[in-house]
């Protein structure tokens, strides 16, 4: 109880913080150098990110570093379990961040992701997804990495659902590379994730939030191996809607090859 209550406090102080240097920072950004302003913002999120990681006890074995593209403004692109999983990636890659509009009226989480850049999403109004591409293309343009879940949610882990198409305009429209990246939890507090332990670390369904993550502080510690797999050229690739489904399902093709292998 102390632990989890003591882990609590370390994640409201370094939010705290983060609040705290990211409004300083937007002040003298915008008087010194607008133009960078998320680039900056994008490499904070990742300063941000490990001290989450620290604190929630993950740890992480990142394999195929050597695809790690040398230059930002690539889409990057994973399946999706938890919360964790953008704590976990974001420690690993300066991004930006996509997510439900809803986070945005979350006491202290939704000022955080305000502040930080997130794009927010309205995955219920369709009509306003190009809005979004827009978004995320100029992201891409002006060399910031962007994290996109492509499935639109998270799961239990027992599938991969299939990939949203419409986003992958962005990177077609910005001729943008895509970064795919297959996470997958192996232990909690060092024993093989189960059916019976896995909801200690997947979030999905209607599990409420507050109880999901009280529970997760509870646990002395999480095993990730996150695989990045080659860059994907799109550079052959028309940007039309035959082209996206295209790239969604080679896109998806990777990520849950190599998702299922890890679990045979």
């Amino acid at each position: 109880m102390i632990s989890r209550i003591f882990r609590l406090f370390l994640c409201l102080f370094s939010l705290t913080i983060f609040l705290i240097v990211s409004i300083i920072s937007h002040i003298f950004i915008s008087i010194l150098c607008p133009k960078y302003r998320w680039i900056y913002f994008s490499y904070l999120n990742r300063i941000f990110a490990r001290s989450l990681r620290v604190i929630s006890g993950a740890r992480v074995v990142v394999e195929g570093k050597s695809n790690i593209p040398a230059t930002t403004g690539n889409l990057i692109i994973s399946n999706h379990l938890t919360y964790l999983d953008g704590v976990v990636i974001g420690s690993i890659f300066p991004v930006i961040y996509l997510s439900k509009k809803e986070i945005k009226n979350w006491p202290l989480i939704g000022w955080m992701t305000s502040v930080s850049g997130t794009i927010f999403i309205d995955r219920k109004r369709r009509d306003e997804s190009h809005k979004y591409v827009d978004e995320i293309a100029k992201k891409l343009r002006d060399r910031i990495n962007v994290l996109l879940f492509p499935e639109g949610t998270s799961t239990n882990g027992e599938c991969i659902r299939d990939f949203q198409s419409v986003f992958f305009e962005a990177p077609l429209s910005s001729r943008s590379y895509i970064l795919p990246i297959t996470i997958h939890y192996t232990k909690i507090n060092n024993e093989p994730i189960t059916k019976s332990n896995r909801d200690k670390i997947c979030w999905y369904g209607q599990i409420p939030f507050r109880k999901h993550i009280w529970q997760l502080l509870q646990q002395r510690s999480v095993e990730a191996i996150v695989n990045i797999h080659p860059i994907i050229d799109i550079n052959k690739l028309e940007n039309s809607s035959l082209g996206r489904k295209e790239l969604a399902r080679h896109a998806y093709q990777i990520i849950n090859k190599e998702y299922f292998k890890s679990h045979q």
